[in-house]
């Protein structure tokens, strides 16, 4: 393997409509699995291209690892620590979801060795009930029975993501308070809303893989953090790897802080670290481009620390995911933590990851030998820049025509302006058939303030606030009264905010309290009352019915005076 890297600094998802599967031409095999490397694509016209993206779309900086056959080409762009610490290719990012694959390939790895059979019984059939049963207990008894870490690993348990119930309770670098972490979340799972049947449909959970990571931590006695290094990193070389913030400061190397653009006071604000930190083995990872090209080699070449048999269960596709928005891709399977797809005549493997403040993207061509990895500091620009700069390297290594490949920019700011969350025309959207009488619109917002409790999100303290929907954002041409609670221990810090709309109906607001816009959104409301007046619950439509997903809906009761 040879790494090539220029060294100099310029000044991060999944929301691009890439339509690889509505290609200008389909090439044929020869075309493209025989083609031979096409030498270091980051040459300075690149690098300017992305310097561009990133100006644009407000992203600090960004590390790039180019995988052709056995090169290895790596470049670091912008700012690891502003004003003036650049990114290097050893910089270390988080690299979200993408950790998600780490677990997936260790599990596949404890199955096909052998030495976990009084545990797996089963392989990936093995429910999940059987090896941590007073902790996994779903909605529905035969769930609880049936479901399987295979249904887990490729999202098809029924479970919705649930992220706004997901507690953290450990320190980054603290393994024993992240071992109760996972723990926990896992027994909270009982108190959430299943809104499918089992192995019916697609939905994305981070918390199956926290039950997973609590499984391999159940049966090997060990952190999951030591157990993904013992049977990943350490045979593959990667030093700069690791599953806790702690451990990352430990070893002295360069950590990028994490950013977001704050739109309206016009500038970054960095958070040095991420609450998603504590999010074990289905986000938490931190590592760089280097390393990282050491994982996809061994993937793409099928090489040790992993089996065959390991490595034909990770490119094996467990559940079609169907035309996503997101990619562009009209059929998309998911197997162990990677989406699968065919652009181009070519299977590519791909998973991106995404926390507050931190982007990356993953993708790989196993036939062609070619891969792109990509970090960066911020979630919003830094996705979404991603996955344009990846579809312009594919298109150069297969060689597509210049005037035969689609204009992907136009399509990305169409979908982020759709992606990006209308707080200004909420009330609208929501209640587009509303009654204007003037006796239903009024209220006294102080009867409403108090705490509500659900068993599975938690407590809700609201308290009345004469103030704006996101501080220091005048969108409104005054502030208004509103209930106001801060859930500061989610994984993602969260301010929630009602306003009355009319009758018992109101709107609530989500807003990550340092983080990217794209984490905001805003649902339906409705407060229950009592027969002498007072509130008795408050009911939220976290997400929505589709064709074939119940809604999650969730009420809360009201708890003290």
């Amino acid at each position: 393997m040879v790494y090539i890297s220029s060294g100099k600094a310029l000044m991060l998802s999944t929301l691009v409509a890439i339509s690889f599967a509505a290609e200008p031409r389909r090439l044929r095999l020869n075309e493209t699995t025989k083609s031979p490397p096409r030498g270091n694509p980051l040459t300075e016209e690149f690098n300017q291209y992305v310097k561009d993206l990133m100006d644009e779309w407000k992203v600090p900086g960004m590390s790039v690892a180019v995988i052709d056959d056995d090169q290895v080409y790596t470049e670091g762009y912008g700012f690891a620590v502003l004003p003036d610490t650049p990114v290097k290719p050893e910089t270390l990012f988080l690299g979200g979801s993408t950790t998600k694959a780490h677990l997936a390939a260790t599990i596949a790895q404890m199955i096909s060795s052998g030495d976990y059979d009084d545990v797996f019984h089963l392989g990936w059939d093995t429910p999940m009930s059987s090896n941590i049963r007073d902790d996994f207990v779903l909605e529905d008894e035969w769930a609880t029975a049936h479901v399987t870490m295979e249904d887990a690993v490729s999202h098809r348990t029924g479970m919705a993501r649930h992220t706004i119930s997901w507690v953290g309770t450990g320190e980054p670098g603290d393994t024993g308070k992240e071992w109760k972490t996972n723990k926990a979340a896992v027994r909270n799972l009982r108190n959430l809303p299943m809104t499918a049947e089992p192995r019916i449909i697609f939905q994305y959970c981070d918390l199956m893989f926290i039950a997973l990571a609590h499984i391999v931590e159940t049966v090997t006695g060990s952190w999951v953090g030591d157990v993904l290094k013992k049977a990943l990193w350490q045979p593959l070389g990667m030093h700069s790897t690791f599953l806790s913030y702690g451990d990352a400061r430990k070893s002295g190397q360069q950590i990028a802080t994490g950013y977001f653009w704050d739109d309206y006071a016009q500038k970054y604000v960095g958070q040095e670290t991420d609450p998603v930190q504590s999010s074990s083995a289905a986000g938490a990872l931190i590592s760089n481009v280097v390393d990282y090209s050491k994982w996809i080699m061994c993937l793409m070449n099928e090489t040790a620390p992993l089996s065959a048999g390991a490595h034909t269960q990770i490119r094996t596709p467990r559940i079609l995911v169907g035309p996503s928005e997101a990619t562009g891709w009209q059929v998309t399977s998911y197997g162990l933590a990677w989406e699968r797809a065919t652009i181009y005549g070519e299977v590519v493997f791909k998973h991106d990851g995404g926390t507050q403040n931190f982007g990356a993207n993953v993708i790989w061509m196993p036939d062609t030998k070619f891969a792109v990895i990509m970090f960066a500091n911020a979630v919003d620009g830094g996705n979404l820049i991603e996955e344009v700069i990846t579809q312009r390297l594919i298109e150069e290594r297969l060689g597509l025509p210049v005037n035969g490949r689609r204009e992907y920019m136009d399509v990305t700011k169409r979908n982020w302006a759709q992606a990006m969350p209308d707080f200004d025309n909420a009330t609208d959207i929501l209640y587009p058939n509303r009654t204007t009488d003037a006796s239903s619109q009024a209220v006294d917002i102080n009867l409403f303030a108090g705490n509500y409790s659900h068993p599975g999100y938690g407590t809700y303290a609201f308290s009345v606030e004469n103030s704006y929907i996101v501080p220091g954002e005048t969108r409104d041409k005054q502030p208004q009264e509103q209930l106001v609670a801060l859930r500061q221990d989610l994984i993602t810090p969260t301010r929630f905010v009602l306003r009355h709309v009319t009758g018992d109906f109101w709107v609530a607001y989500q807003i990550p309290i340092r983080g990217a816009a794209l984490g905001r959104d805003y649902f339906h409301a409705r407060f229950y009352m009592e027969v002498d007046g007072k509130p008795s619950a408050l009911e939220i439509t976290f997400a929505e019915a589709t064709e074939r997903i119940s809604e999650v809906v969730i009420q809360f009761e009201r708890v003290g005076n």
